[in-house]
């Protein structure tokens, strides 16, 4: 609840069509599923996003794309 908004402060910078963003998101979803993994106690071996729905966290990629709609409104 309070580091993903650290995590991702200022991604207006990097996330917009056309960037090449697949390096930071994808050390995103490395923090996320070690979180989720910390949080349920499961081996490294379960399935991501079956960890991710669980645990009810939004998909990093799903969550900036939220964002970046409310800031264009």
């Amino acid at each position: 609840m309070y580091i993903l908004p650290i995590a991702i402060y200022g991604f207006q910078l990097w996330f917009f069509k056309g960037s090449c963003m697949a390096n930071n998101v994808k050390e995103l979803n490395k923090m996320q599923q070690r979180a989720a993994l910390w949080i349920t106690g499961v081996f490294k071996t379960f399935l991501s996003t079956g960890i991710k729905a669980i645990v009810s966290l939004i998909l990093i990629l799903l969550y900036f794309r939220k964002l970046n709609g409310d800031y264009y409104l």
